[in-house]
């Protein structure tokens, strides 16, 4: 007898039964076959439910709290057995045919490991007395009854093989896509299982195998960092601890450790170069410094745009220009923002509960973006007017419009607003130095490879495009490149938006920015980027759109 009962009640059950006479308890045992036939259901029920239907009186017992369906199951199969196993029933006075498990792994060519995996399923199986000497038997009628519960199951059963190699690479692959997507190892093992008609020990073992040959990307192991980094994706998009710890399986204290990591970990990495200032050490320095932005002494003259402009260039003139008191200003609460938040970073200890200091951080650090932002706005149409003046009919207004908004953000970070200088003629020299740096190299090479064929297209195309023209071609193109990326996963689209510079806010990442960003391994992001690529060229040959990527 197996006293293994998960449940005490079905045990003391059990113990009464025993002590019962031979045929009562052959007939409680028959009633808790018929029972168990009924409890393929999830519903849970009380323990008076079980016994009442197995002794055939109402409960007296006390205990009213439900039992799960899953322990009720587990407990009346073994009540069953044990109560058989006591009977000492001879196999030649049973009128029905059994069989023994060596018949069952014949009859339905599986193993008998398998056979044992059924039991725990409810099969149920009875101890006979065969030639005084007790041996497990399966009625036909219970085989039966099992098997048209079962067909799935006991189909599945039949087809078992070992794995191919090709089917193993199918497991893996499998797993790494649902682990890349955000599944739970968990949940990603029973998916592979349920699609590769395989049990979940199968996958286990075939994913473990996997990792030991390759323990520098394993698949399991690396799901534990990816989803670290998924509950902190989830808290920035703003849901709460208790919603991430219910999603994830984990206590919120848990959630909480791994948020505050994530969040010291990026503000360790946060770029705080500032132009210092004594200034900054003042003792109402706080208050001084971060004031709101003093209002111009007269109001802005609007520009209007001249008509036919693209879009873009037309949006410049919808924002104000800055006075040299405002320009001033907004320089130097950058940069003190930036030197606040960089006297905070260092008081943190990352041992330490600090979520007060790290919001301050963070909302220093924010609004530092939001005057540099400003800054930078303000003095796009300054790049444009330099960028005129460079426009040969090899480089495009906009290609130079692009590298010009590059240097004029490094001006901004790099502008020393103590020495009393405007801006403008600070930017107007970095933007021209970049375009003589970088264009002159460009028209080398351009020279360099130039062909006849080139030459005569030159010629050919020897006439200043219409700009609403090309804004509308340009406008097109977005379009069905957006209908492209739309193919692809929300994290393949960020990894090729990053990569390739297509957000509005975004230029070109490495692939270890991206990965920093997105709390996973360069190479995890290789894998992604290789992935997301071989569906957009498949998508791009379905619409015959020429992606230009290589």
């Amino acid at each position: 007898m197996n006293p293994k009962y998960r449940n005490p009640l079905f045990q003391e059950l059990r113990d009464r039964l025993i002590d019962a006479p031979r045929d009562e308890r052959l007939a409680c045992a028959a009633r808790a076959e018929a029972l168990l036939a009924e409890l393929a259901t999830k519903t849970d029920h009380p323990f008076g439910y079980y016994s009442g239907r197995i002794t055939n009186e109402p409960s007296t017992s006390a205990h009213e709290s439900l039992i799960r369906a899953a322990d009720a199951r587990h407990d009346v199969r073994k009540l069953v057995e044990d109560v058989w196993d006591s009977a000492s029933v001879p196999i030649e006075s049973v009128d029905e045919h059994v069989l023994t498990i060596d018949d069952l792994t014949r009859m339905f060519n599986v193993s008998a490991k398998t056979i044992s995996r059924w039991r725990d399923r409810g099969l149920v199986a009875r101890r006979y007395t065969v030639k005084g000497r007790k041996q497990i038997g399966f009625p036909q009628s219970v085989v039966d009854r099992f098997v048209h519960r079962n067909r799935e199951r006991v189909s599945r059963g039949a087809k078992f093989r070992q794995l191919t190699e090709m089917e193993k690479q199918e497991i893996i692959e499998l797993a790494r896509r649902l682990i890349e997507q955000g599944e739970s190892p968990s949940r990603t093992l029973t998916q592979v299982a349920s699609k590769t008609s395989r049990s979940v020990e199968t996958v286990r073992y075939t994913i473990k195998r996997h990792d030991q040959a390759n323990q520098d990307c394993p698949l399991l192991a690396g799901a534990e960092s990816d989803r670290d980094a998924r509950i902190y994706s989830e808290y920035l998009r703003g849901a709460t601890t208790a919603a991430i710890a219910k999603r994830h399986q984990r206590s919120e204290e848990a959630v909480q450790d791994v948020i505050r990591e994530f969040r010291i970990l990026r503000i360790m990495e946060l770029p705080l170069a500032c132009v210092a200032s004594d200034e900054f050490d003042g003792a109402d320095a706080d208050r001084r410094l971060t004031a709101e932005l003093p209002a111009a002494d007269r109001k802005p003259r609007r520009v209007t745009p001249p008509a036919g402009l693209p879009a873009y260039l037309n949006s410049l003139y919808h924002t104000d220009l800055l006075t040299k008191t405002q320009e001033q200003h907004l320089f130097r609460r950058y940069n003190y923002r930036k030197y606040r938040v960089e006297q905070l970073r260092k008081t943190l200890d990352p041992g330490q509960r600090c979520e007060p200091l790290l919001d301050e951080i963070e909302q220093l650090y924010e609004s530092a973006m939001v005057d540099k932002n400003h800054l930078i706005q303000a003095n796009l149409r300054l790049v444009v007017s330099v960028a005129k003046q460079y426009v040969t009919p090899h480089v495009s207004l906009f290609d130079l419009i692009s590298d010009g908004n590059v240097s004029l953000i490094k001006a901004v970070e790099k502008f020393d607003y103590s020495l009393g200088n405007k801006f403008s003629t600070y930017a107007t020299w970095a933007i021209k130095k970049n375009y003589a740096r970088t264009f002159s190299t460009h028209l080398r090479q351009q020279d360099r490879f130039r062909t006849c064929q080139d030459e005569l297209l030159g010629v050919q195309a020897g006439y200043r495009a219409d700009p609403l023209l090309c804004e509308s071609i340009q406008s097109e193109y977005k379009s069905v490149v957006s209908g492209i990326l739309n193919r692809l996963d929300e994290r393949e689209q960020a990894v090729i938006e990053q990569r390739f510079g297509l957000a509005t806010v975004c230029e070109p990442r490495t692939l270890k920015e991206i990965g920093d960003n997105l709390g996973v391994s360069k190479e995890r992001i290789r894998q992604i980027e290789a992935r997301a690529m071989k569906k957009l060229r498949a998508a791009a040959r379905e619409q015959r759109v020429d992606l230009m990527v290589a």
